[in-house]
């Protein structure tokens, strides 16, 4: 079959291919295939027999035209499609829960639909549909109601990667199986939409025996990787990808999608979980069913300690942060958060945290600029250290400690990453 030319960032364009008969009955699955029921709530897993059962009982998935906020990221996949030139290889990074396996789904749902018509409408220009009211009327679009969108997100032509249950990384066993996947055609459609989530948990050798797919992929296969933290991807993989970032969502929308889910939360904690998203669902979801007045409270206690070098008080204010590793964790992300809106004020830019982080981000105020820069570096590692199985307390407390020579050597004019 011939090779389409190249699209937008280097890569080849996709490339069609026959379907190929579903798998049969007696037929096993490779671990890649397995792994289809890691996904996020947005688009969560669909029972068995869900394609012959009514609307009402099967599994909730986005169509393009229900995705909130993301138009920019969304007419960026469509109008390269549209033109023939859509990549192989997409880097979808946003913060966790603003929409990416949303956009995944919607993506494979839409090029596996029976009702898609041979010739597509003209995309129209990126001002006039920022400007369309809802919902905007996409060109590349899954009906919703034949077979085919009936079986999504369990659609044999939608493959899913991710962490398995009790593992923090993504194994190269798991790149291979999918690598012998890939080798056969779709299953039922001109396409078949691999989704790896969270690639950044890819381990250095799952990345390395993935480059070769994602630099030349079988005919007919599109690969989205999902990350909110790209830098942590090899540079390698990066380079093989087109980047489409997904804004940040606003905090009504949060707080909308927020009320929705948890009717008998309070305004009161939605309005807080909202304004500390930083434009996350999940965080916003995590923080709904914690008390986040209380982490912010221990986190400017730590930014008040970490400026005095108060040792003792990072030490109570580590006990508070991390009694746990799934509150460590978070606690981290919202303290690079914080961070971040520190360096963006120095900057006169925008914060992501709004007023109701006021008396926590005031506790970083006195850290200079040079230090709140390194301080987002030693958080990052602390990240890295958690997510290796690092003792939560012991990880803040070097945290803190090493923010706090930070500091130190800052106001003295000395390097602060010595």
């Amino acid at each position: 079959m011939a090779r389409s030319k190249s699209g937008a960032g280097g890569g080849k364009a996709v490339r069609t291919a026959a379907a190929r008969p579903a798998r049969g009955p007696g037929e096993p699955r490779s671990r890649a295939a397995a792994s289809r029921g890691a996904t996020e709530a947005e688009g969560s897993t669909e029972p068995a027999g869900a394609a012959d059962a009514p609307p009402a009982a099967r599994a909730r998935w986005l169509r393009f035209c229900e995705i909130a906020a993301q138009r920019h990221a969304i007419w960026r996949i469509q109008a390269a499609f549209l033109a023939g030139r859509l990549h192989h290889a997409l880097l979808l990074d946003g913060p966790a829960g603003c929409g990416k396996t949303s956009v995944a789904v919607a993506l494979a749902a839409a090029l596996a639909c029976r009702n898609r018509p041979e010739g597509l409408p003209a995309m129209p220009p990126l001002d006039q549909v920022l400007s369309a009211p809802d919902p905007v009327a996409w060109p590349l679009e899954a009906c919703g109601d034949c077979a085919s969108c009936r079986k999504m997100p369990e659609h044999p032509d939608l493959v899913r990667v991710g962490r398995e249950e009790g593992r923090t990384r993504i194994a190269i066993e798991q790149v291979r199986a999918l690598a012998s996947d890939l080798a056969f055609p779709p299953h039922e459609s001109s396409f078949r939409v691999v989704l790896i989530r969270e690639a950044d948990r890819l381990t250095p050798e799952a990345a390395n025996a993935l480059l070769k797919t994602l630099e030349e992929p079988p005919a007919g296969n599109v690969i989205l990787l999902t990350t909110a933290r790209p830098a942590h991807l090899l540079p390698t993989v990066r380079s093989r990808c087109l980047r489409v970032p997904l804004r940040p969502l606003p905090p009504g929308t949060v707080r909308q999608l927020l009320a929705r889910e948890a009717g008998d939360a309070s305004d009161t904690a939605l309005d807080l979980a909202a304004g500390l998203s930083a434009g996350g669902l999940e965080r916003a979801r995590s923080l709904l069913g914690t008390d986040a007045s209380a982490a912010l409270a221990a986190l400017a206690q730590f930014g008040r300690a970490v400026a005095q070098g108060d040792l003792a008080a990072l030490i109570g204010a580590s006990e508070l942060l991390a009694p746990d590793r799934d509150r460590a964790a978070a606690a981290l992300e919202l303290l690079l958060v914080l961070l971040r809106d520190r360096l963006s004020v120095l900057a006169g830019g925008r914060t992501l945290l709004g007023t109701t982080a006021g008396p926590a981000v005031a506790a970083f105020e006195s850290h200079p600029l040079e230090a709140v820069a390194f301080e987002g570096e030693l958080v990052s590692a602390a990240r890295r250290d958690l997510e290796g199985n690092a003792n939560p307390q012991l990880t803040f407390d070097w945290l803190g400690a090493a923010c706090a020579r930070a500091v130190a050597r800052a106001r003295r004019g000395q390097a602060v990453d010595v």
